[in-house]
């Protein structure tokens, strides 16, 4: 679960931001 957790915040982190600033932008 720790390890699965860990994973899903590094992907969504990795993914919001380029996506926010290419909403932004």
């Amino acid at each position: 679960v720790r390890y699965t957790w860990h994973v899903v915040v590094k992907v969504l982190t990795r993914y919001s931001v380029p996506f926010s600033v290419a909403f932004t932008a």
